[in-house]
């Protein structure tokens, strides 16, 4: 019988054991879900971060192109004018 009590001991360690764990798996899983959407919200405001600088860059890129054709147009006339 010291063999029954000594397995009886052991499944109610196990038991002791598996609780809390079982207990502790779906708080773990929704902190995972938790941090995948905070994750998601913080890559959007990079993301639209991002698109404001490029969109900003590529208006930059065509003021300056639009300047150097008027700069040119300029040169030419003045060159034109001093012949």
């Amino acid at each position: 019988s010291t063999a029954a009590s000594g397995s009886r001991v052991i499944g109610l360690r196990e038991e002791m054991i598996a609780e809390p764990c079982s207990a502790i798996k779906p708080r773990h899983d929704r902190t995972v879900a938790d941090l995948a959407d905070l994750r998601l919200e913080q890559n959007k405001e990079y993301l639209e971060f991002f698109r404001m600088l490029y969109l900003t860059l590529g208006n930059l890129i065509y003021k300056k192109e639009k300047k150097l054709e008027e700069l040119d147009r300029n040169i030419r006339t003045t060159h034109i004018q001093l012949e």
